[in-house]
């Protein structure tokens, strides 16, 4: 449910239009809730994908219709441990792809 809420602002502005425009500012200051956020979005979709035979590992496929969860450069340490810290491989590689796009996206961070 919490990721069709992006898609589904377009079609029912009215209905939460007072909560829908502060979501994503207080997901994301709430970096619990951020991460939970992101993790159940990637569950889901793997799922979906294992419907069709496929496998799910690349963040971005979790991202592409819009989300209420955010990182940024001071998410990297957090992504990074997630590398070792996840289980399931998959959600190994999905922290790794998320983890390097952070890198890139931010000027290629030192440490």
């Amino acid at each position: 449910m919490p990721r069709k809420l992006p898609i589904a602002e377009d079609y029912g502005r009215g209905l939460f239009e007072e909560v829908r425009k502060d979501l994503p500012e207080l997901d994301q200051a709430w970096p619990e809730l951020n991460r939970a956020l992101f993790w159940y979005c990637v569950a889901e979709e793997r799922s979906r994908k294992r419907k069709s035979g496929g496998r799910m590992t690349d963040y971005w496929l979790v991202s592409i219709f819009g989300t209420y969860w955010a990182f940024g450069g001071p998410n990297f340490d957090y992504v990074a441990e997630q590398i070792t810290a996840r289980p399931p491989k998959d959600d190994k590689l999905t922290a790794l792809t998320l983890a390097v796009a952070l890198y890139y996206q931010n000027g290629r961070l030192r440490a």
